[in-house]
């Protein structure tokens, strides 16, 4: 989805969101072999669907990106059970920072 489509979603179910759910290692068994974690951030409204919001360190564990649908569905099956429509997934692949990067000298 290009950033266009995504701004013309949310835009489309525009309301104020409540976080309802921070989870920092939320992890998802997929076809019982693999396993991914990522942070969670949820926000939900009245009448609107709820927006997922996923974050990975690349390499951090099987990637989010691979098992995208099926962690969207376990959020869904989880958070939001007696809504219609899944949430909106939003997903955020960071790179790591490398020890170089961290090491200032001067």
């Amino acid at each position: 989805m290009t950033a266009a489509q995504v701004r013309a979603l949310l835009t489309a179910h525009e309301a104020a969101r409540e976080r309802v759910a921070d989870e920092h290692m939320f992890t998802v068994a997929v076809r019982g072999r693999w396993r991914t974690t990522f942070r969670l951030q949820l926000f939900t409204a009245p009448g609107k669907r709820g927006v997922a919001v996923a974050t990975q360190i690349i390499g951090e564990s099987a990637s989010l990106h691979n098992f995208a649908e099926a962690c969207a569905a376990d959020v869904w099956r989880r958070y939001l059970p007696g809504t219609a429509d899944p949430p909106i997934w939003i997903e955020r692949l960071l790179s790591p920072i490398s020890r170089a990067s961290r090491n200032v000298s001067g």
